[in-house]
């Protein structure tokens, strides 16, 4: 399905990857059981309640459900998906419709004051970054709005593997002139509830940051035309740029073209770098 987008999100959970696109066919399901034998087949299409168009999926591992930003349903919002048979995706009915989001990351407290609860901080465009207790499926809930200086579009991030930290990228702040070069805003979240804004870092390049992951000491952002950039996030508060690898040496412009996207979570610390004219790129991490 989806043949007249080339854009895509994945995500696996178990044995399966689950695909999403903005031009419909809700979520295809995917077998991997038999991935290293070469063979992989579509086993399902979810359209529960009407579901079509997807922006983004998001698993949660720990609570085996998947979110989906940007869907048709709940007017963009949230909308949760139960894995719990992975084959057969069910949609749930409860959603939080607040807003539009385009990409979230969601935790589950395991311990401490939050224990048992499990949190999405959804990327909300001009709203800013939603905190939602996605706890009860059908009661999902906002606790706070994060904002700051420079809002155009909040698009996506990543948070440190202690989650105290979360490092946001704003997609048109860039385009539209808020800020000069390439920046990304830091939020304290180790309290979810008494989440605070903490100020932003910068590359020297006028390009436009679009996504990130965290690995260990180490932030991978996707920087478009200025290629992949790595922060040393030793100390989460003073993140330092200590690599870049440039996937679109042609210009550094405010445009839409070069690394679209970084994977850094293999155990062996290969990167790989998504670049929307030159394809995939497999690194080698830094250090």
């Amino acid at each position: 399905n989806g043949r007249s987008s080339i854009w895509r999100d994945m995500a696996v959970y178990d044995e399966y990857a689950y695909s999403v696109t903005e031009a419909g066919g809700g979520i295809q399901v995917i077998d991997l059981r038999k991935i290293d034998k070469g063979k992989v087949k579509i086993v399902n299409r979810v359209t529960d309640l009407g579901l079509a168009t997807v922006h983004n999926i998001t698993i949660n591992p720990d609570s085996g459900y998947a979110y989906l930003s940007g869907s048709n349903l709940a007017g963009g919002g949230l909308v949760a998906v139960d894995l719990s048979d992975p084959a057969n995706p069910v949609v749930e009915p409860g959603n939080w419709p607040d807003s539009y989001v385009h990409d979230v990351l969601v935790l589950s407290y395991a311990k401490g004051k939050h224990k048992g609860r499990e949190i999405a901080f959804a990327f909300a465009g001009s709203t800013g970054i939603a905190i939602i207790d996605v706890t009860d499926k059908a009661n999902m809930f906002t606790i706070d709005i994060l904002t700051y200086p420079g809002l155009a579009f909040s698009h996506s991030g990543a948070i440190d593997r202690k989650n105290k930290y979360l490092y946001a990228n704003d997609e048109l702040d860039e385009l539209d002139g808020n800020v000069e070069t390439s920046t990304t805003y830091l939020f304290k979240i180790k309290d979810f509830e008494n989440s605070r804004y903490l100020g932003s870092f910068s590359t020297d390049v006028t390009t436009i940051d679009h996504n990130s992951m965290v690995r260990g000491n180490w932030l991978y952002q996707a920087n478009y035309e200025s290629g992949l950039r790595v922060y040393n996030i030793k100390r989460p508060k003073r993140p330092i740029q200590e690599a870049f690898f440039d996937t679109f040496p042609d210009d550094d412009h405010v445009g839409f073209n070069g690394a679209w996207g970084v994977f850094a979570g293999f155990p062996s610390g290969v990167v790989l770098i998504s670049d929307i004219q030159r394809g995939l790129f497999v690194l080698l991490p830094p250090g």
